[in-house]
């Protein structure tokens, strides 16, 4: 058995009086202390609940290559639909939350609430105000200039809704690649932000932002997918399956074509036309023309001795169409012109 032992009264009474007076140190020793490294982790981990989780990698993939694909698919009929040249280009693929994206929109602007039937939720499209006037201008016959920033009348979403019908048709026909069955519906245009709340600002949501460029145009087309309602369809197609029926359709063969297109282009002759500026006549003068008469031109022109020379621009036709702007001159023996800008005219 161990020794025990026992304190007399005397080393009793001497303990409590050294307590009383501080001079005994009562904290435990180091032997006693329990080491920090040997305390268990906590059981849990810090979590930001406004932070979306990610996707996965394949269906990032899949998003990506679906939306280059319906930005190629687009420009062709935007180019009909607006008598110009539009270039379509996906420039982002992001995620993040719902309220984010919210706050990241234009006041006023075009929104779009679209039914991606037969999935459940609702997508949202916004066209950006630097986009929007422009093509009212030119679907109503006009240059397509950009115009002050103002909320869209009732008879301007009348006229927008040709180019929204346009751009959700082809971005079903795309989404088919996943879902035989997917068709877009547009729902309702909705001017300000606060109208478009589909889905809690903390929920999770795959944002598309194109970027659509003619003549001097260029703006944003951004779609917002609910990861909720895109998830399913994203799951019935892999990566590796959509680029081999893609590939199949031709949008990965522009490294294979473009040489010989630019090798053609390249042979290909236009015709050019130097013109002199128009000029305008009366119905009265142009009655009275007859062989021998003078027109006076809307022209000016400068006497240096013998020589008169033309002051103002003349224009530069490419395939009948005026595309620069030239000062008319000689080199050598022959008649030349000398480009010294761009025509105005922007469906040039």
């Amino acid at each position: 058995m161990e020794d025990k032992q026992i304190l007399s009264q005397d080393e009793v009474s001497a303990l409590l009086s050294a307590v009383d007076e501080g001079d005994l140190d009562l904290k435990p020793t180091d032997e006693s202390t329990p080491d920090e490294e040997t305390i268990p982790s906590k059981p849990y981990r810090k979590h930001d609940f406004t932070t979306p989780g990610r996707i996965s990698r394949d269906h990032y993939r899949v998003m990506s290559l679906l939306h280059k694909l319906f930005a190629r698919t687009l420009s062709s009929p935007l180019s009909s639909l607006l008598r110009s040249l539009v270039e379509v280009e996906c420039e982002t693929i992001d995620q993040l939350a719902f309220g984010d994206f919210i706050m990241s929109l234009s006041a006023p602007s075009c929104l779009c609430k679209l039914a991606m039937n037969p999935l459940p939720g609702t997508v949202i499209m916004e066209i950006s105000p630097e986009l929007v006037f422009p093509v009212i201008e030119k679907l109503l016959g006009g240059q397509g200039e950009q115009g002050p920033r103002r909320r869209m009348t009732d008879i301007e979403k009348v006229i927008m809704k040709q180019m929204i019908d346009l751009v959700t048709q082809n971005l079903g026909s795309v989404w088919k690649k996943t879902k035989e069955d997917i068709e877009f519906v547009l729902e309702e245009i909705e001017r300000e932000p606060d109208y478009v709340q589909v889905v809690a600002p903390t929920e999770t949501v795959m944002i598309v932002v194109l970027s659509v460029k003619f003549g001097r145009i260029s703006g944003l087309i951004s779609i917002c997918f609910p990861v909720v309602t895109i998830e399913r369809a994203l799951a019935e197609v892999s990566f590796d399956e959509l680029q081999s029926s893609t590939s199949a359709s031709g949008i990965d063969r522009d490294e294979e074509y473009q040489p010989k297109i630019q090798q053609r282009l390249d042979h290909t002759q236009m015709v050019l036309r130097a013109v002199l500026p128009t000029s305008r006549l009366t119905v009265r003068e142009l009655m009275q023309l007859e062989v021998g008469r003078i027109l006076e031109l809307d022209v000016r022109v400068e006497t240096i001795g013998n020589q008169t020379q033309i002051l103002d621009p003349i224009i530069i036709e490419v395939g009948e169409k005026p595309r620069f702007l030239a000062r008319l001159g000689k080199f050598g023996k022959h008649q030349a012109v000398k480009i010294i800008g761009l025509t105005e005219d922007e469906d040039a």
